[in-house]
């Protein structure tokens, strides 16, 4: 790994690290040869006369005594050759703070350690090389789009990965789905009406399926789960189910997908044609038109139809349009109509391949299909006639994932471009294979587990296998993703509309609920605190107040949920939310079995081959408020009143305003407000005590007829158990108290007092 780690920087010194390498095991037992020549005395590169009879076998203690022999070697024509910049070197510590693996295989050379690098220097630099927000130079042509970002779910360190294998369809090449898949569907079709389904006018719609969805076949139903396996959305044929029907249907059923015989996963783009048909066939069935229905032999048919039967019709209708080989010769003929160029990919994998990784392509196409899309696709990107065999060490087609990671399969080399196959037992780099089992790959290339990182399209075939069976790092391609992180922005201000109907009709609900439990408590003869006899027409009205509006906004709610996410599809709104602020099935399997997800290959190229990436925080529902209090902004209690609490719009902040800002931000729970005393010097001044002992806190002047703080109080906050929060300003200026909360400060509601100097004027500006 350290050597080719190191090429890319000096490949002298790596051909000269290989010479010794290469002469190691020949090494005998005695005195060290000079660079130059080889044990024995023999010319350079030659093999030593007894190895030309037989290869010598060294005893282990000798075998130890050559490779330190070797070690001097290695060492001495280190000497002699100019000191490369990266030095290819073991560290004690490989494992950084996170625990990731970082190989300690790149560190500076003694010559090139220099003093630390400031925050100044990199920005100046950054603004020299004309970097973007991602550190990458313009002069690349990476798009610096959030859509085109690498999104993490594991922390994952590249220099750590030594193999990235590559599956091909969808994934090194991005089909157009509407041309590919619309062919599918074309093939389907015909295969369909040789077989008596009325599919004449049928037309293909891509926006009825999307990745992610599960068909039902028991009830004809398309359905969309979240993380917890309950069904938020539906549709049965064409038609989209209401809220209320899903209910009916579904109620608490939980999606259980181990069960195969009813619920259908549809996790890769190749499933779009499969489900729209599905649907289009359950719709004319519910009309009466799925069969011609021209005999009574045709109409029992259609009597005994199930939606089951209607899949396998369907299911295997696709898999002879993909077996028979129609559709990939259609594709074959003319690349240029169904595959989406990106140029951007072939320089992500030479970076990659230069930087001293291992580039492997495993796909489940044939060599013959594999071969032409290939070429048409990367030949034309590689510059002086270079070949896309030159970017991968191993190429193995027809590997007929999952089993490839998991079963014992049998291996052939591909030996000529016509597809002779020769049967093998182990991989050798630089060939085509086809079959075999990951397990061959590790050992071919002497990496495992963490060591290998792949890429694939398909959650399960993909991702889910080579993670749980392996332990493989793993990336998933979902081009959809720059549709909607697109369609998220756009429908930005629609969500927050809903958040705030929301939080609306919350407030209103609470009011009603703490009112309905007062009158309950008034009924059963126990004491209320604001629910009474004298004012119980009033509490009843208000009640009835609070109820009929909440109502209304539950109107204005309901159409804005249903229509949530329709920037990204009329139907089923976001791939990954399910509901309005839930994680769809397909996500929660993304995080569990994804290390990076990202929409194409190409989205490598910016962040470079050494990138570490992190995944970003996780805020369980515990952590809200602490979050959002710890995030907020600080704010004083001065430039929060005048910012909302000045209701006569004066500039002046009287008494009641003041106790109003008190109750409604809970700057003083735990704290009690006395009556104010009068001051004639100093103003209206209030004195804040503590709620058990009643010995003074502090003490706030409220200056109205004038603009001048005047005079101060020695003060000081306390803990609930009477430590010291904070002592002995003298005779200083007014405190302002921040409305964040720290429970460690033991005043739940104080998080610290910050004592400022306005200059003589209550203007929050001036502070």
């Amino acid at each position: 790994g350290s050597i080719r780690a190191a090429k890319t920087f000096n490949p002298v010194y790596t051909q000269e690290r290989k010479h010794v390498h290469r002469q190691a095991s020949d090494i005998p037992d005695g005195p060290g040869n000079s660079p130059g020549s080889s044990p024995g005395g023999s010319p350079a590169g030659s093999p030593p006369p007894e190895a030309t009879s037989r290869r010598r076998t060294l005893h282990p203690r000798h075998l130890s005594r050559a490779m330190s022999q070797q070690r001097l070697e290695l060492d001495k024509v280190c000497e002699e050759m100019e000191a490369p910049f990266f030095t290819p070197v073991d560290i004690d510590f490989p494992m950084d703070a996170f625990g990731e693996s970082t190989r300690g295989d790149l560190r500076p050379s003694k010559a090139f350690k220099g003093t630390e690098l400031t925050d100044e220097e990199v920005s100046s630099w950054q603004q020299v090389l004309d970097m973007d927000r991602y550190s990458c130079p313009r002069s690349w042509g990476a798009p610096a789009r959030s859509e085109r970002s690498v999104f993490c779910s594991r922390g994952i360190s590249m220099r750590a990965i030594q193999c990235i294998g590559y599956d091909m369809d969808y994934t090194l090449i991005h089909y157009k789905v509407e041309e590919w898949e619309g062919r599918a569907y074309h093939y389907a079709k015909e295969y369909l009406n040789k077989t008596c389904f009325n599919v004449e006018g049928l037309q293909f719609q891509p926006d009825l399926v999307c990745r992610g969805l599960i068909i039902d076949k028991e009830l004809g139903n398309m359905v969309k789960v979240d993380r917890h396996g309950y069904v938020r959305r539906a549709m049965h044929g064409t038609n989209r189910m209401t809220q209320k029907e899903c209910a009916a249907t579904y109620g608490r059923e939980v999606v259980d997908l181990r069960d195969s015989r009813r619920w259908v996963f549809l996790n890769t783009l190749f499933s779009v044609s499969e489900g729209c048909l599905f649907m289009q066939l359950v719709q004319r069935m519910e009309e009466g038109t799925l069969l011609p229905c021209e005999n009574d032999k045709e109409k029992e048919t259609l009597q005994q139809m199930t939606y089951d039967k209607i899949f396998r019709a369907v299911s295997r209708a696709l898999f002879l349009a993909h077996i028979q080989g129609r559709l990939k010769n259609d594709v074959m003929s003319n690349p240029a109509k169904y595959v989406e160029c990106d140029k951007e990919v072939a320089l992500a994998l030479l970076d990659q391949k230069e930087s001293g990784k291992y580039l492997a392509l495993i796909t489940n196409s044939d060599w013959d299909y594999t071969k032409t899309m290939m070429s048409n696709v990367f030949d034309p990107q590689l510059r002086n006639g270079g070949s896309w065999r030159d970017l991968f060490d191993l190429v193995i087609v027809s590997a007929r994932k999952p089993s490839f990671f998991s079963a014992n399969m049998p291996l052939y080399e591909i030996v000529s471009e016509d597809g002779l196959m020769k049967e093998r037992y182990k991989m050798k780099r630089g060939r085509v294979y086809a079959g075999g089992t990951a397990a061959m790959v590790e050992n071919c290339l002497g990496c495992s587990a963490d060591d290998i990182m792949f890429v694939g399209d398909h959650i399960f075939t993909d991702v889910n296998i080579a993670k749980s069976t392996l332990r493989w790092r793993t990336v998933l391609i979902m081009r959809e993703l720059e549709d909607e992180v697109l369609a998220m922005e756009k429908g930005r201000l629609r969500y927050e509309e809903i958040l705030t109907l929301l939080k609306r009709r919350a407030r209103r609900q609470s009011l009603l609920n703490h009112l309905r439990v007062e009158m309950n408590r008034v009924a059963c003869g126990r004491k209320a605190q604001t629910y009474g006899e004298s004012n119980a027409r009033m509490m009843q009205e208000l009640m009835a107040k609070a109820q009929s509006t909440a109502i209304e906004i539950d109107n204005k709610i309901n159409p804005l949920i249903f229509a949530d996410g329709r920037d990204m599809n009329p139907y089923w709104g976001y791939i990954t939310r399910a509901g309005l602020n839930d994680k769809s099935h397909i996500m929660k399997q993304i995080e569990k079995h994804a290390d990076l997800y990202t929409s194409r290959v190409s989205n490598f190229y910016r962040y470079t081959p050494y990138m570490y990436f992190r995944s970003s925080v996780e805020t369980w529902a515990h952590h809200r408020n602490i979050a959002k209090n710890y995030e907020a902004e600080e704010v004083s209690v001065l430039e929060a009143i005048f910012n909302k609490y000045d209701a006569d719009g004066n500039g002046q902040i009287d008494r009641e305003e003041f106790l109003q800002l008190a109750a409604e931000t809970k700057v003083f729970e735990s704290l009690s407000l006395l009556r104010p005393k009068k001051d004639p010097v100093a103003g209206n001044n209030f004195a804040v005590t503590h709620e058990e002992t009643h010995e003074p806190i502090s003490q706030y002047t409220d200056h109205s007829d004038g603009d001048d703080w005047v005079g101060g109080v020695s003060y000081s906050l306390e803990h609930d158990d009477d430590s010291d929060l904070a002592t002995g300003w003298g005779a200083a200026p007014p405190a302002y108290m921040t409305s964040r909360s720290m429970p460690s400060t033991g005043v739940a509601s104080i998080d610290r007092v910050l004592v400022r100097n306005p200059s003589g004027s209550i203007d929050p500006s001036s502070g």
